[in-house]
């Protein structure tokens, strides 16, 4: 419904930003299964691998096997910030789809808006249809003591950090990377302590988000370069953008 309001209200022609909002979301989805996104993950694969191997004692560190405790618990207040953590940038970044006069903002802006519900399908997909041990969380208090649960592959706020870090460093440079990576590595130091996650599903997010965001980095540029109109007469370069 947030995208639909959104559409109806960035243009007159409505019709026409539906149109582009489904050839857009098209596009972004065939990206996601091209050769160039197998090319981007696979820099992710060894250090994945790596990390795998060292998951148990990674966590075994913050959690006492004995006690069924976590050895670092951060405050609740501490958990519920990295929980809705992304409210914040996705907040800032509805803000500039509406308002943003930078042509390259708003179109990036939505873009994001268009990709996260595909975030979250794709998230969702991957802990549903992984039953192997890569898929287990690691053991915490606040889970039950004779029982693993599944769920942890790939840990999806990274995803989505990593995603908008990714997409509008790309875009925008370290104004927004920096702060956005800066963001993603308190959720990541986060999880990490409290044993919410394993550090290879945290680094799988980052893959995931970092392939994600390179996909709608492309449907942004062929998006940007069709509505850029170049007349060139003899005398003049008349240069036209609509949207």
């Amino acid at each position: 419904m947030l995208i639909f309001f959104i559409l109806f209200n960035l243009r007159a022609d409505f019709n026409q930003e539906i149109k582009f909002y489904f050839q857009d979301i098209l596009a972004f989805n065939k990206n996601i299964f091209s050769i160039q996104s197998l090319e981007a993950i696979l820099p992710f694969v060894p250090i994945y691998l790596v990390t795998r191997m060292q998951d148990e004692k990674i966590a075994n560190k913050f959690y006492c096997d004995v006690h069924h405790k976590n050895i670092c618990n951060f405050p609740q207040w501490l958990d519920l910030a990295c929980d809705y953590s992304v409210l914040v940038p996705v907040s800032i970044i509805v803000y500039d789809a509406f308002y943003a006069q930078d042509i390259d903002l708003k179109r990036t802006s939505l873009m994001t808006i268009y990709s996260f519900p595909f975030l979250w399908a794709y998230k969702n997909l991957l802990k549903k249809i992984l039953f192997f041990n890569c898929a287990l969380r690691p053991r915490n208090e606040f889970f039950c003591n004779s029982k693993r649960f599944c769920g942890g592959f790939p840990s999806g706020h990274m995803i989505e950090i990593s995603f908008m870090a990714t997409l509008f460093g790309i875009r925008f440079g370290p104004n927004w990377a920096i702060p956005l990576t800066v963001y993603g590595i308190f959720i990541f130091s986060e999880f990490i302590a409290s044993n919410r996650h394993y550090l290879s599903q945290l680094i799988a997010g980052i893959g995931l988000g970092f392939v994600f965001a390179l996909s709608a980095n492309k449907v942004i540029d062929n998006r940007l370069s069709e509505n850029f109109c170049v007349d060139v007469s003899m005398n003049s370069l008349k240069i036209a953008y609509n949207f």
